[in-house]
Formats: structure tokens, sequence, C-alpha cells
């Protein structure tokens, strides 16, 4: 007999209310924080046109874990294109995490180093003017605790590269974070205690942007200290793509030789969001649905892995495979 009716009641009388008290305390600092955000920080309107950037570079990563009784491994793939000429890099492996106490972090490192390492190799063979990251290119230090230092450093050098190829070539580069967490800005401002843990620059920057609009380059002198040295001094602007009641806006990361180039960067993502999910650049549209391991590539692969484990009479070792942890 299902509990899903008792799930669902208990879901209305308790979680969801609480999940809306919580938003409601993060509201409150963020009203408070408002009314002297004009003083730390500027809103520029931003005219959507790709200007200079006519070839545009992407890239994105994508990962599955996937346990058994006795295993528990990750597939992951990566990509780098071209718009429009289609050019592509692509890469896909697998790790095995089975006695790796953090999983997540060693997974991220895996799949986003292969991206930025794909990167390079592509526009090694392409004329391009922008490389637009699905992703941070200030990582939080955080993202990657627990991995040996062999394996952050070599993720941390595959960062360093592009940036470097992109400056020696005239290259723009740009990290677009779409979900961003950071509280660069919160921590410029007075809020009640107890509220900082619960605000975040984009819904602080939300509630006061608006469509078409960015902020200042924001370079926090704190930023170091929290994320990853890629060997640049990185900064970030927060741009409204789409209505910012519907969405929460995009963090932008530029590493510091594209500094003069925030105006004619944000412009380009601009024009280049029209219309397309959510805001989000389509350049990192088409690259996140050209290397997404989807769902049902992991059901396929494990019906394969089934079909093996019963020719080997495994099926007992197997049977827990499946269990859904996507990232």
């Amino acid at each position: 007999m299902s509990i899903q009716p008792e799930v669902i009641k208990e879901a209305a009388a308790n979680v969801i209310p609480a999940i809306v008290s919580e938003a409601r305390e993060a509201l409150k600092g963020a009203q408070v924080a408002i009314e002297n955000l004009d003083k730390h920080i500027g809103f520029h309107q931003v005219k959507p046109d790709p200007g200079r950037f006519k070839e545009v570079v992407a890239g994105d990563a994508s990962s599955r874990r996937i346990s058994t009784c006795f295993m528990d491994f990750a597939l992951y793939s990566a990509i780098a294109i071209k718009f429009s000429s289609w050019e592509r890099e692509v890469k896909v492996g697998y790790i095995n995490v089975t006695k790796t106490r953090n999983r997540g972090s060693l997974i991220y490192a895996y799949r986003e180093k292969a991206m930025f390492n794909l990167l390079v190799k592509l526009l090694t063979k392409v004329n391009t003017d922008l490389t637009l990251v699905d992703g941070p290119l200030a990582i939080p230090i955080s993202r990657v605790a627990g991995v040996k230092k062999e394996e952050r450093d070599s993720f941390k050098q595959s960062i360093r590269d592009l940036l470097k190829y992109c400056e020696d070539h005239g290259i723009a580069v740009a990290g677009i974070v779409k979900m961003p967490k950071a509280a660069n800005i919160v921590k410029r401002l007075e809020l009640p205690s107890g509220l900082s843990p619960l605000t975040s620059d984009a819904l602080i920057v939300s509630e006061r942007i608006k469509r078409g609009q960015r902020t200042d380059l924001i370079s926090p002198s704190g930023m170091v200290s929290r994320t990853m040295d890629v060997g640049y001094q990185l900064g970030s602007f927060y741009m409204a793509t789409e209505d910012p009641r519907l969405t929460v806006p995009l963090r932008i990361d530029v590493p510091s030789f594209c500094f003069n180039e925030v105006d004619d960067i944000a412009s380009a993502i601009y024009a280049f969001s029209y219309g397309f999910g959510h805001g989000v650049p389509y350049p990192i549209v088409l690259a996140h649905k050209g290397c997404c391991i989807t769902d049902e590539v992991k059901r396929l692969l494990v019906q394969q892995l089934r079909s093996e484990g019963a020719k080997l009479g495994l099926m007992k070792l197997l049977r827990d495979i499946g269990s859904e942890v996507g990232l």
C-alpha cells in the first residue's frame, strides 16, 4: 500500500510552510540590503548586439553516477563546439569512485578539466572571437574539497591553459553561471544578524535589476582566498537577460584581460540569449544539449550491464544498478 497520500499531506502541512518561512526570512534580509544597494554597486543598460563577436565557441560537461553492489563509477562527457560551423571536440570517459570519499568533487574536477582541455584543443583548429564556458571560471575551493593535490593541480592547469591561449590570441572568454550562489555583494551590505546565510547576491540583485541591465564588474578582495588560483585575476558581473521576477540573473565570470571588454561581452551574451532557455545564451544551451548524459542514455547503459551480468551469472551483484544520482 502506497504512502504517497501521507507524503503529500505532510509536505502540504509542514514542508512547504517551512520552505516559505525560510524564503520570507531571506527576503527580509534582501529588503534591508536593497535599501542601500545603490551605494555599493551600479547598474548599466545593455544593448543586445554581438558586435565583434561573430565567431563563438562554447563548452560544457556532464556526468552521471551509477552504483552497483560492489562498485560505484561515474560516466562523464565533455564537448567544445563552434557556432555555426559545428566543428567540435568531444570526450567520454568514466571514473571508478568506489574508494573515493568526496565522489562529487572528484567527478566535477574530471569532467570540467575535460571540457577546458577540449576548448583549448578546438581553439587551436578554428578561428573564434569569443569562448563561452558553461559554469564558473572562479571555482570555489570548497567545490574540489577532498580531491588529491595532483588532480586539483591538473584541473587548475586546464583552466590556466584556456585563459592563456585566449589571452595570447585575443579571444574573449566568459564563464556563464546559471544558478549563482555567491554572496560577495551581500558581504558588503549591512544585514541583520543571521540573515546573510539565507541571502545570495543573485537574490539581492534580482530585486533591483531590470531586464537588459548588468551590474558593475565585481572583483572582491576576498575572492582569491575562496577560489582556486588559476593565475589570473577574475571578476564577475550579474546580468538580467530575462525578467528578473521569473528567473535569477546570470553571473558572468571574466579574466582580467577582458575587463576592458565587459560592455561588449555583456551585449553579445544578451544578444545570444534572446528567446533561448530562460535567458541562457544559445551556444551554452546547445552545448549542454550536445553533451548531456540523459536518463535514457543511463537506462540503456544499465540494460547492457544487466545483459552482460546475466551472461556471467552476476545478476545478484548487479541488482542494485541504476540508483539515480545526477551531477
